[in-house]
């Protein structure tokens, strides 16, 4: 008889306050009108330069209102909507 044993391994991302993670995907949910673009950038493709396009969109035009929002930004389309939406914060 043949014991097989393994070995688990703790969540690599837990919300520390005072040490954010900055990879990898978020175990929070967040809310696309008041991320900052570091907490952008932990979204399924979405890099800094995106990330910064997101910060950007959102000072000039306002608000999102929620995931929909995010088509109006260069570079998020119905494929991204859909990569993000496990992750985003709705407001409705």
């Amino acid at each position: 008889m043949w014991l097989v044993v393994q070995r688990l391994r703790p969540a690599t991302l837990r919300f520390d306050a005072l040490h954010p993670p900055m990879t990898g995907v978020p175990q929070w949910l967040i809310d696309v009108d008041t991320a900052p673009a570091s907490e952008l950038q932990l979204l399924p493709s979405i890099g800094p330069k995106l990330a910064q396009r997101i910060v950007d969109d959102r000072v000039n035009r306002g608000p999102f209102g929620g995931l929909r929002g995010l088509d109006r930004v260069s570079g998020i389309g119905p494929v991204a909507l859909e990569r993000l939406a496990p992750f985003v914060r709705s407001t409705h």
